[in-house]
């Protein structure tokens, strides 16, 4: 498998020093974007969100393509020559407003991990401190 440039130590080992960077701890952001008002997402990108940040909590981030993202999102069938890349790419760039939306309004101040999606990949990157 290739390399992911994004991959990251995401504080999920054991003795972490920092308690927001836990499974625990973002899924309770990630619930907490998905039901703000200020994270203002359609619905198949919200289901996008859920998809990539468990995945890499799962460990698979060296596996999230976009077959598998527009599986998880549209249904779709993973197959590698179907016409989806461009309509995966602009929902993750969707995701990826909403998410700088989020984290500018002012319920972003709540405790918590930061969730983002680095430019140039799928992976999401978690950041223990406040906004």
């Amino acid at each position: 498998m290739k390399e992911n440039p994004h991959k990251h130590d995401i504080g999920l080992s054991p003795g972490s020093r920092d308690s927001q960077i836990t499974p625990e701890g973002i899924r309770a952001q990630l619930d907490r974007v998905l039901s703000s008002p200020d994270h203002k997402a359609s619905k198949k990108v919200k289901t996008i969100f859920r998809y990539l940040t468990e995945e890499t909590l799962a460990g698979r981030e060296d596996q999230i393509d976009v077959q598998g993202i527009a599986n998880k999102a549209h249904n779709r069938p993973l197959d590698p020559d179907s016409s989806i890349d461009p309509l995966v790419r602009i929902q993750v760039n969707q995701l990826r407003r909403a998410l700088k939306g989020y984290d500018a309004a002012a319920e972003a101040t709540e405790d918590g991990p930061r969730i983002e999606i680095p430019e140039g990949g799928y992976t999401p990157a978690f950041h223990p401190e406040k906004r």
